[in-house]
């Protein structure tokens, strides 16, 4: 009995100083309003993370993320759960936050599979189970993978004015920005995250804050020309030199 008492002593102790040195590090507290607005915060999963400043409004509901490969979008998206998670729990956070008090969060994870019938059917059948509340967050990352890029862009235009009539908020990662660029729903704004090359060290320069209202391009090039500078195989070598030669692609402009 008595080694029972101790551990979870210990226990509890170890979970105190845990919060403690947490709250040491981060200091300021969110205040609940009705936009959802972030100001120089830091991922706390992050080592030596930048400082993201986003938002979205009443009229600017839905962000339609797009940019770099490994630029950081999913990053973005786990660090919106991360702030709303610390909100929820009562701890103070990292930036000056303004948070509503979201009815439901929902997010879909970047699919893995292949495209297939079922996996479409699948996304869409969730996407209809979804209830609007007051205050509903919908996330979602490359749900375009289900599908092909010709409608895709479309069903996200779609799906995303649908959501933005019920009053929901909304951040969809993509990379079909330039095909969605034309039909962008009202209330709904392009954003990007870009990258702007290679380091000494072979390593993509991102500017991980991203640009609100800047369509961004997913940079595949860079990827190729960072494996081709590895030096491990020639194919990589035979694409960055093919995509050299037949043109990369197009810069991402002020919408």
């Amino acid at each position: 009995f008595l080694v029972s008492v101790v551990v979870a002593v210990v226990f509890y102790y170890d979970f105190i100083a845990g919060i403690s040195k947490f709250i040491e590090n981060n200091k300021d507290w969110p205040e609940f309003s009705n936009e959802f607005k972030i100001e120089n915060s830091k991922n706390i999963f992050l080592e030596n993370p930048q400082s993201i400043s986003f938002y979205l409004n009443e009229n600017e509901r839905c962000s339609i993320l797009t940019g770099a490969n490994s630029g950081g979008k999913t990053t973005l998206i786990e660090h919106i759960i991360q702030l709303i998670g610390l909100t929820n729990l009562g701890f103070p956070l990292n930036g000056m936050i303004k948070i509503p008090i979201f009815s439901e969060v929902y997010y879909f994870a970047k699919n893995k599979g292949s495209a297939s019938k079922g996996a479409f059917e699948t996304l869409l059948s969730q996407m209809s189970e979804i209830k609007p509340g007051n205050n509903t967050l919908i996330l979602a990352d490359e749900i375009e993978a289900v599908t092909e890029p010709g409608v895709a862009g479309k069903i996200i235009s779609a799906t995303s004015q649908y959501f933005i009539e019920k009053n929901c908020f909304l951040i969809i990662a993509t990379h079909l920005g330039y095909e969605i660029k034309d039909i962008l729903p009202i209330k709904a704004r392009i954003d990007g995250i870009e990258a702007k090359g290679l380091d000494e060290n072979n390593e993509l320069i991102v500017d991980h804050n991203p640009i609100l209202g800047r369509l961004a391009n997913s940079t595949p090039e860079l990827i190729v020309e960072k494996m081709a500078n590895s030096g491990k195989h020639e194919y990589f070598k035979y694409l960055h030199e093919y995509l050299k030669e037949n043109g990369n692609s197009s810069k991402g402009r002020i919408l």
